[in-house]
């Protein structure tokens, strides 16, 4: 694959990619919104804590074969109905499973209506499963307008349908019916989209061959797993179920942008640098160009949402959810970094070397827990103030394997992210010591927001860096239009 096609490769992928992640998001982020101001944060607080247990049984569902058959160059049709037929037996016996421990989790958290919502909601598990393949055959093609149009449609009649139930009363119900019917409608689309025909076909040899690779990653996915679920699970324990609701807002508020961003760049870089892997100069020039380009973008959002935390919640959500400004900017800040520590660990997977992936896991965990340990004595805001401790330091320990593999230093990772870090810092002073001045919320957002981006565009513009000077002609391109 020549230059200009990988070129071509990811501007088409990050194209599709984004428009599916941001158009997703963006109706999700509303419809959140509409049904935030319908419930309670207990509502979300409960669904909170049952998405814990479905996130880390789900894993259990993907084993990590998805990023193993991208990454695998000679992959078959056995393959994929081997790793289908996994998936699809494991969600199965795993959606048992939860079915039964559901009374042993509503009584840890004293809350009897766990049970039922629970064994619903845990329905999903079988639903990702019957999708699993045709997502990846998607992927693999770098063909993410398909899975755009999958999500667009589904995220729209689901959200409809949550809000039409929480509006007429059906509480945190709602909640998990959205959730189902979005999963349902995405199955039926992709599968419809994709057009593949499973058939009862299972490799013993295909497995073993997949698992090989794919087994490092279940461990690496399950300990970050276990980690992230920390919060919500000893928040909800020690402190209550709103308490987790105002966390959870707040988090998914901060969080929400540099996910989605973060998200993109991984679903394109990971099939394009695949098929690169072995052309280790070439994956060298790659990579650094992915990491300035994911930093100029998320750094500058990051910082934005920083400054304008409160107008925003008290604008969208109400009074009600006032506890969350805080909660929302500390995360912006401590949240910045996941898309530099997310390209490392794809770097990994396309060399191969998903047993690194694993010990950079156990390592940067072991510390995560241990300061998370002593943050939660200082309360909420000390929680918080534990993730950006461990959000600052973590790049540094993501681009550890990075030296070796493609020989990019600590110093060349650092420039590359780094002047990005700064110019966004400079550029959010002014706008923030101005926020709060001004009276009106909606002149907060329009003023801090327009302050931010032209000083922001203007260092970057006049220090002449890269990824700025790719993107105008694209820019530029559609003003015209």
């Amino acid at each position: 694959m020549t230059g200009n096609s990988l070129k071509s490769k990811t501007l088409k992928g990050v194209f599709w990619s984004g428009t599916d992640r941001f158009s997703y998001y963006i109706i999700q982020f509303v419809i959140n919104i509409v049904m935030a101001r319908l419930l309670s944060p207990k509502d979300y607080g409960l669904i909170s804590i049952l998405m814990v247990f479905i996130g880390f049984f789900a894993i259990l569902v993907d084993g990590g074969f998805s990023t193993a058959l991208i990454q695998k160059k000679d992959r078959s049709e056995t393959d994929f109905n081997t790793i289908y037929i996994v998936n699809v037996v494991t969600s199965v016996l795993l959606y048992f499973l939860l079915f039964g421990l559901s009374p042993i989790i509503a009584e840890f958290y004293k809350e009897s209506s766990l049970v039922l919502l629970l064994r619903v909601l845990s329905l999903q598990l079988i639903l990702s499963a019957f999708m699993s393949v045709p997502l990846i055959k998607l992927t693999i093609a770098v063909d993410f307008k398909k899975i755009a149009i999958a999500s667009i449609i589904s995220a729209i009649v689901s959200g409809v349908v949550g809000i039409f139930m929480a509006y007429t009363g059906w509480g945190v119900w709602s909640l998990v019916f959205q959730q189902l019917m979005l999963l349902f409608i995405r199955c039926i689309l992709l599968n419809l989209i994709q057009k593949w025909k499973p058939i009862m076909l299972f490799s013993v040899q295909s497995f073993k061959k997949i698992f090989s690779f794919s087994s490092k990653l279940i461990a690496s996915s399950l300990i970050d797993q276990i980690y992230l679920n920390l919060y919500p699970l000893v928040i909800a324990k020690f402190f209550s179920a709103r308490t987790l609701g105002v966390y959870a807002r707040g988090e998914q508020f901060g969080k929400l942008p540099v996910v989605l961003l973060s998200d993109v760049f991984i679903r394109v870089t990971l099939p394009i640098m695949s098929s690169i892997q072995d052309d280790t100069e070439r994956l060298r020039n790659l990579y650094r160009e992915y990491i300035q380009a994911s930093s100029f973008v998320v750094f500058a959002i990051m910082l934005w949402l920083f400054i304008i935390s409160k107008p925003l919640i008290l604008l969208l959500l109400t009074e009600k959810w006032i506890d969350s400004v805080p909660v929302m900017q500390i995360l912006c800040l401590a949240m910045m970094t996941l898309h530099i520590s997310a390209i490392n660990r794809n770097l990994l997977y396309v060399k191969g070397r998903s047993d690194l992936a694993l010990k950079l896991e156990v390592v940067k965990k072991i510390s995560a827990i241990i300061i998370f340990l002593i943050s939660i004595n200082f309360g909420l805001i000390g929680v918080c103030i534990g993730q950006l401790v461990y959000g600052l330091y973590a790049p540094t320990l993501n681009s550890y394997y990075t030296r070796y593999l493609i020989g990019v230093s600590y110093l060349e990772q650092l420039v590359d992210y780094g002047k990005f870090m700064i110019i966004s810092i400079v550029s959010a002073l002014l706008p923030f010591c101005l926020v709060y001045q001004i009276n009106s919320y909606w002149l907060q957002i329009f003023i801090s927001t327009v302050l931010f981006f032209s000083i922001y565009i203007s260092i970057n513009a006049a220090f002449r860096t890269r990824p700025f000077y790719l993107l105008l002609p694209i820019i530029k391109r559609i003003i015209k239009r």
